[in-house]
């Protein structure tokens, strides 16, 4: 939690959009932390949160709560996989957030232990429960 706190007086830019049934919002946050595998034990992975503004050290466990976020929470592993992604907007139906791994691409630059930066992209869109969604977003996060 202090790491996340001190990633939050200084966290890096993101740059990029979301756009979620045709609304567009500018990710500009970037946020990072070391946190546990769910399949490996013995490996760590990276939690990074792209989001449309600056966020607090308690919002990290509570971003559906918080109004009109929109956001994308990605799970990296150690190797470079993502095995979490999930997007948080209010312009999603019913104002459930998507959860869903596969359609999208990380492009990394840096991948070292207390740091990412890359790209995070969907080359097409995606339709899902009636949404249809895509992002790109650069970022450079330390944790």
């Amino acid at each position: 939690m202090l790491l996340f706190l001190m990633l939050l007086v200084a966290a890096p830019p993101a740059e990029g959009t979301l756009t979620v049934n045709g609304q567009t919002a500018a990710l500009r946050y970037a946020y990072a932390v070391s946190c546990p595998n769910p399949f490996h034990k013995t490996r760590r992975d990276t939690r990074v949160i792209l989001a449309d503004r600056k966020l607090s050290a308690t919002d990290e466990a509570a971003l559906g709560r918080i109004a009109g976020l929109n956001a994308i929470v990605l799970q990296v592993t150690w190797d470079k996989r993502i095995i979490g992604c999930t997007v948080f907007s209010p312009h999603l139906r019913k104002g459930i957030p998507i959860a869903g791994i596969g359609m999208q691409k990380l492009v990394t630059r840096v991948f070292v232990p207390g740091r990412i930066a890359g790209r995070l992209l969907m080359e097409q869109p995606e339709v899902y429960a009636g949404n249809v969604y895509r992002y790109d977003v650069s970022f450079d996060v330390i944790h």
